[in-house]
């Protein structure tokens, strides 16, 4: 029987289907018993391979789970199913993650993940840091929204669940409506100073960030895969289209300068002007490169941007409206909020606001195009955000 080493890269599920993975060089995440329950699974003959049992399901789980992996056992027996149909199961296993296993930095950042899981509230207020308040009542941390640049905390806080354990990883405080509005007086406040930004001033604080996000790609990807639940290798990925997304409006931004053409009436000189207030309201799924692509060209045009990311994923937003407080952008420009439904309507509505961009559900997103009409308003709908 082919024997299974530490050069296999070990896949399982988490609670929402998704794969996730621990790389080679890291301590074995199963006992001897467990690989050896595996490899039969993995490489063994079509008429030889046994039937579901219960009990070995349970039994890799809870090794799963102690090493601080935990995903139910149903999911842990789907994807053990699913991979001893694979024709070559090992190689296909190995080629899941081929670039990750490849690049030694990607290895290390697989096996800090899984320190990670192990104190995620540790590693979550550390890594929030600025972000970070702690309660009176129980000194526990809870993260904080930010309005025109400065933290804010309120009476009432809502919890982001890890997908994979179904545990709460933080609590955060939920953005009342006066919020919101300040939020939106606060960027109406700074429209005049964006503008006033140059097209070259604008594309170096994006490229800052860009430098920012390449330089915490590892933090960013364990927060994403602790928050939504995706593998940590899509994770590291989501990263690094984050960056392009960012030095691609850079060199947009400076496309954006006046220029002079001919007319048949002579010459015509061409500028635009930023448009003003931008809500952004980004879905769960991609967390940083969706939020990305709405902040990052709304900057390139010089517009003060509101953050709403989904209530499930707030925590990547944050570090990246940190990384943005960085740099020279006008810290009133930038707002973070984190209200529950009833209060998001001024984000919509508050005609101080010029356009709206959403990404989520279409019933959702055709409700918001019907209530700002009087708005620019780009939606992207459908699937399962």
């Amino acid at each position: 029987m082919p024997h299974i080493g530490k050069d296999v890269a070990y896949t399982w599920v988490s609670a929402n289907g998704d794969l996730m993975s621990a790389m080679k060089n890291i301590p074995l995440l199963f006992s001897l018993t467990g690989l050896f329950a595996l490899s039969i699974l993995v490489a063994a003959p079509a008429d030889a391979r046994p039937r579901t049992d219960p009990a070995r399901w349970r039994t890799l789980n809870a090794q799963a789970r102690k090493a601080g992996t935990g995903t139910s056992n149903r999911n842990l027996a789907r994807v053990l199913f699913r991979v001893r149909r694979m024709p070559g199961a090992v190689g296909q296993l190995r080629s899941l993650y081929k670039g990750a296993i490849k690049t030694p930095a990607n290895r290390a950042d697989f096996a800090n993940y899984i320190k990670v899981r192990s104190d995620t509230s540790g590693f979550l207020g550390k890594t929030l840091g600025p972000a970070m308040a702690r309660t009176s009542a129980n000194k526990t941390a809870v993260a904080r929204f930010m309005i025109g640049g400065k933290y804010r905390t309120s009476r009432v806080t809502d919890e982001v669940i890890d997908p994979a354990t179904g545990k709460t990883v933080m609590k955060v405080y939920a953005s009342s409506r006066k919020d919101v509005q300040d939020a939106i007086s606060a960027a109406h406040g700074a429209s005049g100073k964006t503008a006033a930004l140059s097209p070259k001033a604008r594309a170096e604080i994006l490229r800052s960030v860009a430098r920012q996000l390449k330089a915490r790609k590892g933090e960013l990807a364990q927060v994403m895969a602790l928050e939504s639940g995706k593998p940590l290798a899509d994770a590291l990925v989501e990263v690094d289209r984050a960056v392009n997304t960012f030095t691609l409006s850079a060199k947009e931004a400076l496309k954006l300068k006046p220029r002079t053409e001919l007319t048949p009436g002579g010459k015509m000189k061409i500028s635009r002007a930023p448009v003003g207030v931008v809500s952004a309201i980004a879905p769960f799924n991609f967390p940083l490169n969706l939020v990305a692509h709405k902040l990052a060209p709304a900057i390139a045009a010089g517009n003060p941007v509101i953050l709403k990311p989904s209530p499930r994923t707030p925590m990547t937003a944050m570090l990246l409206a940190q990384m943005v407080a960085k740099t020279a952008w006008p810290r009133a420009a930038l707002s973070l909020v984190t209200p529950r439904v009833n209060n998001i309507a001024p984000l919509v509505k508050d005609p101080r606001v010029k356009m709206v961009s959403f990404t989520g559900s279409e019933t959702v997103g055709w409700k918001i195009k019907k209530q700002a009409s009087d708005k620019r308003v780009a939606l992207e709908l459908g699937g399962n955000a």
